[in-house]
């Protein structure tokens, strides 16, 4: 019987990025994978290898239930992963887009 680090080492070298993804998680909770380095996403969406380091550093756990609020896009060329589409920033990370967000919906924006 296989440990489950064997199991995330198996799936990484077949590029399940999707089978990774879903394993690699400290606290179990439904949550998505949204990638926030633009420069991952493209390699992602033209099919590239990534390792799974990469994929941890350029990306961010949002729960599933934010998917709309957050404007998290499926990556069609990598299922189960997503792309991040709001602003982004060093400092703030995510949450900078999520004030963006906030602040319009706020100001009497709305989302159609």
């Amino acid at each position: 019987m296989k440990t489950a680090a064997a199991l995330l080492v198996a799936a990484e070298q077949k590029k399940q990025l999707a089978e990774v993804a879903k394993q690699f998680r400290v606290i179990d909770s439904n949550t998505e994978t949204a990638v926030v380095d633009e420069k991952l996403i493209k390699r992602l969406r033209s099919r590239e290898k990534v390792s799974f380091d990469e994929l941890q550093d350029g990306s961010v756990q949002i729960y599933s239930n934010r998917r709309i609020d957050f404007a998290i896009a499926a990556i069609p060329e990598q299922p189960g992963l997503f792309e991040w589409t709001l602003k982004y920033d060093r400092f703030l990370g995510y949450m900078a887009g999520v004030i963006e967000n906030v602040d319009f919906v706020s100001s009497g924006g709305a989302c159609v």
